[in-house]
């Protein structure tokens, strides 16, 4: 079903670049519920996990030149979200089956509304998922 990060290139592909029937083809999985307990603080950023599955498996061994464009700017989009704190981590698997990220954001509508600008979500190569995500374990390294 997958191959990482990265352009999807065959006919048709890059047609959803141009359709107007985005949020059919998209649906983000997102039900967060924020209950806000006025203490007078504001609450902690809140942290989500998405995840971008390509539709096919020789993905990253086929791309072509608009997949890689898309991906260059997937990269730099990130990269500037990465600057500004908004993304914790973030990389692909090395056998291209699925790239991650986690975020941090101050409401599941801010992130969402980012997640869905990502050039390679609006791409459409892949299957994207976004779900609110608990950080349990971090190191050091």
């Amino acid at each position: 079903m997958a191959t990482a990060i990265g352009p999807i290139v065959w006919p048709g592909l890059f047609k959803p670049l141009f359709d107007s029937d985005f949020s059919r083809r998209f649906k983000v999985r997102l039900s967060y519920k924020i209950d806000h307990m006025h203490s007078g603080t504001m609450p902690p950023p809140l942290s989500f996990l998405s995840t971008l599955r390509p539709k096919r498996p020789d993905f990253l061994a086929t791309m072509t030149p608009e997949g890689k464009a898309v991906m260059g700017q997937h990269l730099a989009y990130t990269k500037n979200l990465f600057d500004q704190g908004k993304i914790v981590l973030g990389g692909g698997a090395t056998d291209g089956a699925i790239g991650v990220i986690v975020w941090r954001g101050d409401s599941a509508e801010e992130m969402q509304r980012i997640y869905e600008n990502d050039p390679a979500v609006k791409a459409g190569i892949g299957y994207p998922e976004l779900h609110p995500f608990r950080i349990g374990m971090v190191t050091g390294a």
